[in-house]
């Protein structure tokens, strides 16, 4: 499986998973150029990036293109060690945001009591 995603940051992570700070990408998460993950452990949240998002699976020839709304503001990839399963999710706020209103990766939405938040995924072939 393949992972392509036009990002310009990644989210740093300390031992607890928790955000202090951001950093460009590194050389071996460039997820912009594309991330092959059958030999990677992922647990990143990645930033500024455009919504759209492409995974492929070059020996069946397939591919599936998800877009978020522009409300989801970091993508999620979660690659645990030893399995056969990714999870990749367009978050609209970043993992402790609320502990962090200062910085750019502390932005997240307060829905108030009976208040409604919309956000959208949509999947779909590869629009290429």
């Amino acid at each position: 499986m393949r992972i392509v995603a036009n990002t310009t940051q990644q989210l740093r992570l300390d031992e607890q998973g928790l955000p202090v700070g951001t950093q460009a990408l590194a050389e071996e998460l460039n997820i912009t150029a594309g991330l092959t993950l059958e030999e990677k452990v992922l647990d990143h949240v990645f930033m500024g990036w455009d919504s759209l998002v492409t995974i492929t699976w070059p020996e069946l020839a397939r591919a599936l293109t998800m877009r978020a709304s522009k409300e989801c503001i970091g993508l999620v990839v979660w690659a645990p060690q030893g399995q056969d399963f990714v999870c990749i999710e367009p978050v609209s706020n970043l993992p402790d945001s609320f502990n962090h209103r200062d910085q750019p990766y502390g932005a997240h939405a307060v829905v108030e009591s009976k208040g409604i938040y919309r956000l959208t995924w949509r999947f779909g072939p590869d629009e290429k």
